[in-house]
């Protein structure tokens, strides 16, 4: 169907390079009956999976797909108890028994299997670590004993604790070795040991001190913490699987305070001087010096939040004299302070959203946490939900920000906000005759999004024609030139001669939802043919226009056509500007030339059921 020419509006052109938008409209997910939001576990094959509290708090495991919550059941006879990691597509958890025994837990390809352990350490407490192909989880027996358990993905093997000790900590791995901390319970103290092969051995450490925790590991040295003196003051030392050597602190920084990152491939600490104050951070370089970042005037460092580390800046948290932190980006060389909004102080960084970031921050009068978001200039408060307190970002999952809030009585319910994801199209062709121009609508471009709710907003015009002119109701376009959707129905592509061709001639376009335009970009191909319908054929045929050449006048008739009603008559210039536009009445019409430019123009007659071109030629 073709649509009848509108009277000539000139409509302006929208462009449009850059297009930013925050919508924090949280939408509710509502809770299961008799269930509680309770947390984000994981995503996998396009589903986020959650927990939710029955009303006797035990922990009920949920699929999401962005509509509706599925529930997985388990085998029966347990609940869930934690979740542990992601293996491929094999996901481990622990679950507890109706004599609340923990045991190891797989769940792949919605199935479950169980792996609980006679006698002995039998009783899951947590996953230790991974160390050559085999998973590490600590168990204690009935009389609370603790010892290791090696996984295969099949079987377990019982590694028992030197005698008299028990768990503490994973510290890291240098050359295939593992390295662990056990705590001694005849010392009240943590000792350090090699594992290899199923073995603990133990690793001399420097004498007078002792063991702290490790507190960068990378892959051919650790950085630890001792304890020493009356103060119980932290000194670092690194480990290289050999020897451990203590790092000389900073000239007039002798106490570590308990701040360090590694990030592009440099570590740095926080330091402060002998009375703990000043803080300042450091970076630790190859010929063991350091180097200092001055601190912002009135702020001393504080600390790096979990998030602070992003691609090309660190958020680090600054103190005032208050220990009311600012947020601080730091590249590597600089410190630039976003001042906290009054009574706000900086926590750390939810999550990246809106080419910003979404952070947390405490508010000092209520002590809950708020949601500011920073859009790389400014901050600005985000509109919390008629629940009583901010509870935790969960997870961002198909371009929606999922966050937990909780009411008055600590129940918790899941909200989500869009990101708007950006839309797409696809390549199109569309049909005209010869010497006939072509009147685009919103239904030539095609839409999609995963943002359900979003719709075509607008097109935006990549690259020209070559062999044609589009043009919007007369008006230029340019590449690059963003078109509402409601003026797509002025969008014209007008053929240069009396061609023909499959396609004849293309653009490129993208589209828009009113925040987004699409990633890539998609081709509209025009076909030019011969008046190929019958009506087309019946209109051509009945079509006269004379004189033409013409001079002053040119007379236009529609002899022995039948359906003139709605025929409308449109006059555009060689450039495809419309110039006139007027219903065709039965009787000849005519229009005045004589005050137009000579050349080359097109006449076009159209109605819904058939179009022709007619060119003419004008000469004074």
């Amino acid at each position: 169907m073709r649509l009848a020419i509108l009277p000539f509006l000139l409509l302006l052109v929208l462009n449009i390079s850059t297009i930013v938008a925050q919508n924090f409209n949280f939408q509710e997910v509502p809770n299961p009956a008799g269930h509680n939001f309770d947390r984000f576990l994981f995503q996998h094959n396009e589903l986020a999976y959650f927990t939710y509290r029955n009303a006797d708090f035990n922990q009920v495991l949920f699929s999401y797909d962005g509509t509706n919550l599925e529930n997985i059941a388990l085998p029966s006879g347990y609940s869930l108890e934690d979740y542990f990691f992601q293996d491929g597509d094999r996901f481990f958890f622990s679950v507890i028994d109706e004599n609340f025994t923990a045991s190891l837990a797989t769940w792949e390809n919605q199935t479950f299997q169980i792996f609980p352990i006679d006698g002995g350490f039998n009783n899951l407490q947590q996953f230790a670590f991974e160390h050559a192909d085999l998973y590490y989880f600590f168990y204690t027996d009935d009389n609370f004993n603790g010892g290791i358990q090696a996984f295969d993905g099949t079987s377990f093997t019982e590694v028992v604790f030197p005698n008299g000790l028990d768990w503490n900590n994973y510290e890291g791995e240098i050359n295939g070795v593992a390295y662990v901390s056990l705590f001694d319970f005849n010392t009240f103290a943590f000792t350090f040991f090699a594992f290899e092969n199923g073995t603990f051995s133990p690793v001399a450490t420097p004498a007078g001190i002792e063991f702290g925790n490790t507190i960068l590991a990378q892959e051919d040295r650790l950085f630890i913490t001792f304890f020493a003196g009356y103060y119980f003051d932290e000194q670092i030392f690194t480990f290289d699987g050999t020897d451990f050597e203590m790092l000389e602190t900073p000239a007039g920084f002798p106490l570590y305070d308990g701040a360090s990152i590694e990030w592009q491939d440099e570590v740095y600490f926080s330091f402060g001087d002998s009375y703990f104050e000043n803080a300042t951070l450091f970076r630790y370089e190859d010929d063991n010096s350091w180097t200092a970042f001055d601190n912002p005037m009135g702020l001393n460092m504080g600390f790096f939040p979990e998030g602070a580390i992003r691609e090309n800046f660190v958020y680090p948290g600054y103190n005032n004299q208050n220990f009311d932190a600012q947020m601080t980006i730091f590249d590597g060389n600089t410190l630039n302070v976003v001042p906290s909004p009054n009574d706000r102080s900086y926590l750390g960084i939810a999550t990246e959203a809106f080419d910003g970031l979404l952070l947390e921050y405490l508010d000092l009068n209520t002590f809950s946490i708020r949601l500011l978001y920073y859009d790389n200039n400014s901050l600005m408060e985000v509109p919390m939900q008629p629940l009583n307190a901010y509870n935790d970002y969960e997870t961002t999952y198909k371009s929606r920000i999922f966050i937990s809030f909780r009411d008055a009585s600590f129940n918790s319910t899941l909200f989500f906000f869009n990101l708007n994801a950006a839309p797409i199209s696809a390549d199109n062709t569309v049909n005209t005759t010869t010497e006939t121009p072509y009147r685009f609508s919103a239904a030539d471009f095609t839409f999609s999004d995963e943002d359900l709710n979003d719709v075509l907003q607008g097109v935006q015009i990549v690259a020209l024609p070559t062999a044609g002119i589009i043009h919007l109701n007369g008006a230029q376009i340019n590449a690059g030139d963003l078109l509402p959707v409601a003026d797509l129905n002025q969008l014209y592509y007008v053929p240069l001669d009396n061609g023909t061709g499959t396609p004849y001639d293309q653009f490129r376009f993208a589209v828009w939802d009113g925040v987004n335009v699409s990633n890539a970009s998609y081709t509209m191909f025009i076909n030019i043919s011969p008046a190929v319908s019958t009506t087309d054929l019946n209109l051509a045929a009945s079509l006269s226009v004379f004189p033409n050449p013409a001079s002053d006048w040119v007379k236009v008739d529609l002899v022995d056509f039948s359906d003139t009603e709605d025929l409308q008559l449109t006059l555009f210039d060689a450039n495809g500007k419309r110039l006139e536009s007027r219903g065709y009445r039965g009787v000849p019409e005519q229009f005045f030339l004589d005050q137009r430019p000579a050349g080359i123009y097109y006449l076009l007659v159209q109605n819904e059921e058939a179009s022709v071109g007619q060119k003419i030629y004008v000469a004074h």
